[in-house]
C-alpha cells in the first residue's frame, strides 16, 4: 500500500507540474506537499482501516498474533499521523515539519519492531519483512530529503 500511494503522489505531482511548469523552488514545495498528502496521509488512513476494521487480516499479514488488542491502538495512531500529514498539505510551515517528524518517528519505530520480530521469531512473511518494512525505512528518508532540498532552495 505505501508504494502505491508513493507512486500516486509522484504521478499527481508530475501531472500538476507538467501542466503548470512551476519554478524549481515551487516544484519542490509541490512535490513535498503531494508526498506528504498521498504517501504518508493516505497510507496512515489505509493503515487505520486495516488495523481497526480488518485487524485479524492485518495481524496475519505481518505474522503477528490474531486477536491482539493492540490493533485498535495501532489503527488510531495511524489515523492521527495520516490526518496530520494530510493537513500539512494546506497548513505547511512548521506544521509540515512536525507532521514529517512525527510520521518518521512512527515509521522508523515500526521498522525497529519488524526487525525485533524477525530476529525473535524468524518470521519473514512479506508483511513483516517486505514492502512495509522497506517503506517504513525509506519513505521518511525520501520525504526528508525533499524537505531539506526545499528548505535549502528557499535560502538561496
Amino acid at each position: 500500500m505505501p508504494a502505491v500511494f508513493l507512486i500516486l503522489g509522484l504521478v499527481v505531482f508530475f501531472l500538476h507540474w507538467g501542466f503548470q511548469k512551476t519554478y524549481p523552488k515551487k516544484s519542490l514545495e509541490l512535490l513535498l506537499g503531494y508526498l506528504m498528502f498521498f504517501t504518508l496521509g493516505f497510507t496512515g488512513l489505509g493503515s487505520f482501516v486495516a488495523h481497526v476494521f480488518y485487524s485479524d487480516r492485518a495481524a496475519a499479514l505481518i505474522g503477528w498474533d490474531v486477536g491482539g488488542s493492540f490493533q485498535f491502538a495501532v489503527g488510531i495512531a495511524s489515523l492521527a499521523f495520516g490526518i496530520l500529514a494530510i493537513l500539512s498539505f494546506w497548513l505547511r510551515g512548521s506544521f509540515l515539519f512536525a507532521a514529517l517528524l512525527g510520521n518518521s518517528i512512527w515509521l522508523w519505530g515500526d521498522a525497529i519492531g519488524y526487525i525485533r520480530n524477525m530476529m525473535a521469531t524468524g518470521t519473514f512473511v512479506s508483511g513483516n519483512a517486505g514492502v512495509y518494512f522497506w517503506s517504513d525505512l525509506f519513505i521518511p528518508i525520501l520525504i526528508g530529503v525533499v524537505y531539506w532540498l526545499r528548505e535549502r532552495a528557499k535560502s538561496i
